[in-house]
């Protein structure tokens, strides 16, 4: 990549804030534009600032999935991925609903939350068409939008869909692929 992505942290834990935008720094591709631990926060950066991508933990003041909801909405070009501790299905359900590019696990490494984050940076993503099946199998997919291209990579505890990463840089197309916990 030859210009740095911007990307904006919000996380309400500061010391894991603090080393998620150490890590994004010491990448060649990112550049750290603002941090912050609410969503309120989150809502405000993503209007002001308009990073090209926003990293928002699910669980923190004000809601992290109403943030996304509201930012994805409101910004539908911008990234928003997910980087939470919960496994919970309907919260991966819930997350992919609103729009995100991603849903991470804070279990990833360094390397591969880099490497998730420039995946999903480089995927056209809106969402699961309204007309396919759950990728979960709960039936028509009603409430999450978007006719183009999706990409949703589950990472947990290091682990990394490097395959679909691989098909992504070699050019190929990705519709949805989902990595789950085993």
């Amino acid at each position: 990549m030859s210009e740095k992505i911007s990307i904006a942290v919000f996380d309400d834990h500061p010391l894991m804030r603090d080393g998620i935008v150490a890590t994004l720094q010491a990448s060649a591709d990112f550049a750290v534009v603002a941090t912050g631990g609410s969503a309120d926060d989150a809502i405000r950066i993503s209007e002001e600032i308009e990073p090209r991508m926003i990293l928002l933990d699910l669980s923190m003041p004000g809601c992290g999935l109403e943030a996304a909801k509201k930012i994805c909405a409101a910004k539908p070009s911008m990234k928003v991925m997910i980087l939470t501790v919960s496994e919970r299905e309907d919260d991966v359900i819930a997350a992919m609903s609103t729009g995100v590019c991603g849903y991470i696990l804070k279990g990833i490494s360094g390397v591969d939350l880099i490497a998730a984050a420039i995946a999903y940076y480089s995927v056209r993503t809106s969402g699961i068409p309204a007309d396919r099946e759950h990728p979960f199998g709960h039936g028509k997919a009603e409430n999450i939008s978007g006719t183009v291209i999706s990409l949703f990579i589950f990472a947990a505890a290091g682990l990394i869909a490097y395959q679909a990463i691989n098909r992504i840089n070699s050019g190929g197309e990705v519709e949805l692929v989902t990595v789950g916990i085993y």
